[in-house]
């Protein structure tokens, strides 16, 4: 919406470059929260869930080798969600 500073004035303001770059998605992230889920359970392929699985891979990449999938159940609420490598 042009409000806010421009990436080069943060970089600018830190002295060196942004690594990362988080996009807003929507009504996604307040749903997931608002209804107890995770957000890359409820919106996986949604542009902020892609963007933060790209952030953990870059800062954690050795866990990144072996892919890990969630196994979710639901049990009344909240959602509980597992994870199986």
């Amino acid at each position: 919406d042009g409000s806010g500073l421009s990436r080069q004035e943060i970089e600018e303001a830190l002295g060196r470059p942004i690594d990362f770059g988080v996009p807003s998605d929507g009504a996604w992230p307040v749903r997931a929260a608002n209804e107890g889920v995770p957000l890359w359970v409820m919106a996986r392929h949604g542009r902020l869930s892609r963007a933060l699985e790209q952030v953990a891979v870059a800062l954690f990449p050795s866990s990144s080798r072996r892919r890990r999938r969630p196994v979710v159940r639901r049990m009344g609420t909240p959602t509980q969600v597992s994870w199986r490598g």
